[in-house]
């Protein structure tokens, strides 16, 4: 299956060997695959613009010539991709056909690539026909494995950025392994990133239609505990069932208090984080700046009152009939219609950015309505005997 499920077009290479496919879906991929044998069809890698990576963005079609894809990628416009290597997809090409907001139907919804004379047939819904004289170029092409610098495993989800005008971003593998590239030479900074490790800063010097090999090693993060207790401000009575949420920029940790109102978060990564409390029937906390440097242990006291920021999950109910539109407790995306908007794309301005809303992150308003039935959610029992 693809990557989002929702196969629109394919498109086989010259040879019959690698097949190309498109998802029509917000943030979706053009994936490649081996076809060689059809009893035994390998993912080879997938690509999506990393210049607007998260925004909603949609491919549609893909067409193979010689050893390029030519992708009509709605909103952002006609984009050639080298695909010399099926299996390291590398953008070397783009031109936006339309200037509105990044999702949506909108822009390029098709892209003809076989005229004779080389010129690119571009179809924009709004913004009519676009001739494009196009250039192709090889990718200079990067690849490598990152490893834990103490035990040599390789490292899953590894970030590597190449730092560049060019916007580019790969992960790594189970094994530790990545490929990339940038239409562009040079020698360039490569950034190294992953959870559990120090950033590293390595230098490549890339050329085009060459592939360029760096291995690196991560130094791992130290690791402390983290551990405390949460009372009611009133009578210092342990809260047990409190939620204690440690949000890091990367990583987040949670556990409960106990019945005697402890807790305990053991290996936390050294780091920043912003620290979340919530029962039901107390006040929530929420801390920013928490610096975890070495082992701690603090003591939170709660004030007896009703309320709830939505940062953790406290226990509301959802029941729905809807087909779509359902509430979800997440951090709003925001959606327009017409390039208006219509759900906010930020948290009120309570401690915390989540809250309740109906389908996050839809392509536009429309499609986020509640539609055929209802949603609601419903709090947990309060007790207003004194």
């Amino acid at each position: 299956k693809t990557p989002f499920e929702f196969c629109h077009n394919t498109w086989l290479s010259d040879d019959g060997n690698t097949l190309y496919t498109t998802d029509e879906r917000a943030n979706a991929f053009t994936a490649a695959y081996d076809v060689s044998d059809p009893t035994d069809i390998r993912f080879l890698d997938a690509y999506r613009p990393a210049a607007t990576l998260g925004t909603g963005v949609i491919p549609h079609n893909v067409h193979v010539l010689g050893d390029y894809l030519v992708i009509s990628h709605y909103s952002d416009g006609c984009i050639i991709v080298d695909a010399t290597q099926p299996d390291n997809l590398v953008e070397v090409g783009q031109y936006d056909t339309f200037q509105g907001t990044d999702s949506g139907f909108n822009g390029d919804w098709g892209a003809y690539p076989y005229l004779p004379s080389g010129l690119i047939l571009a179809s924009d819904i709004s913004g009519g026909l676009f001739v494009l004289q196009p250039t192709f170029q090889r990718a200079a092409y990067l690849e490598g494995k990152v490893t834990n610098s103490e035990t040599g495993a390789g490292i899953l989800d590894a970030e590597i950025t190449i730092q560049s005008d060019v916007a580019n971003f790969e992960t790594t593998d189970i094994v530790g392994n990545y490929k990339t590239g940038l239409v562009e030479n040079g020698t360039f900074s490569v950034r190294f990133k992953a959870i559990g490790f120090y950033d590293k800063i390595a230098e490549s010097t890339l050329e085009n239609g060459e592939i360029t090999v760096l291995n690196v090693e991560l130094d791992p993060l130290p690791q402390f505990i983290f551990n405390g207790k949460v009372v009611d401000e009133f009578n210092q009575n342990p809260l047990e069932g409190a939620i204690v949420l440690m949000e890091g920029t990367e990583v987040n940790y949670e556990t409960q208090t106990d019945a005697d109102g402890n807790f305990i978060i053991p290996d936390i990564y050294e780091g920043d984080y912003t620290l979340y409390i919530g029962i039901w029937g107390y006040e929530n906390i929420g801390l920013s700046g928490q610096s975890i440097i070495g082992e701690s242990s603090k003591t939170f006291e709660l004030k007896r009152i009703y309320e709830d920021n939505f940062n953790v999950d406290l226990g509301w109910q959802v029941s729905n009939t809807s087909d779509r539109g359902v509430w979800v407790r997440e951090v709003p995306l925001g959606t327009t219609w017409n390039d208006q908007p219509v759900q906010a794309a930020a948290d009120t301005e309570d401690f915390g950015n989540r809250c309740w809303v109906t389908r996050n992150g839809q392509i536009d308003g429309k499609s986020g309505d509640i539609d055929n039935g209802e949603t609601s959610i419903t709090t947990p029992n309060m007790d207003l005997t004194t």
